[in-house]
């Protein structure tokens, strides 16, 4: 069997020092094909390494916090203009249909991912969170206030989805009682 092995700093919190392993055939390839030596090719894959996981990381973490903060404006902004709640509501993900769609009849209308609003950070991927804060920067997905007769038929319908196995709302964790 004949390779070789590249070990690297991953992320800027980790400490590890490069390591590198390899046979002597995979050694004359590093040279020969590659024109590295094999310690200048682990010194270069180091820091390529750290910088893709580490800006990836951040902007992830980045469209998550705009997105939900676009979420989060959006919710605020409906409510106040519409004086449904005289404090500021916050965005309950796990159970969007019961706390907030239900309670103050207003919805999300143009969500880009999947068939059922969700929390931004449970997107994942940087292309989809990409549509999303697109979708609503642009007012393609925004805030709606509900007709009585589409909160009506949006209530009924999430008591058949609920009904027929899906899980529409989240039921709550119990209390954990400590004994004395």
């Amino acid at each position: 069997m004949e390779g070789f092995y590249i070990a690297v700093q991953g992320d800027l919190e980790h400490y590890h020092k490069a390591k590198l392993f390899l046979t002597d055939k995979a050694k004359s390839f590093i040279r020969d094909v590659l024109h590295f030596e094999p310690k200048l090719l682990a010194l270069k894959f180091k820091p390529w390494v750290s910088a893709m996981s580490t800006s990836q990381w951040l902007l992830l973490s980045k469209l998550v916090s705009l997105c939900r903060q676009n979420i989060q404006d959006g919710l605020d902004n409906i409510l106040q203009k519409n004086k449904l709640a005289s404090k500021k509501i916050p965005m309950n993900y796990d159970n969007y249909e019961k706390r907030v769609v239900e309670i103050y009849a207003v919805a999300i209308d143009g969500w880009t991912y999947g068939k059922s609003v969700c929390n931004p950070r449970k997107i994942g991927h940087c292309e989809h969170l990409i549509s999303l804060l697109d979708a609503l920067v642009t007012g393609k997905c925004s805030w709606i206030v509900l007709s009585e007769d589409a909160l009506l038929e949006r209530i009924t319908n999430n008591h058949k989805h609920q009904a027929s196995g899906e899980q529409v709302y989240k039921t709550r964790k119990a209390a954990r009682r400590h004994k004395v």
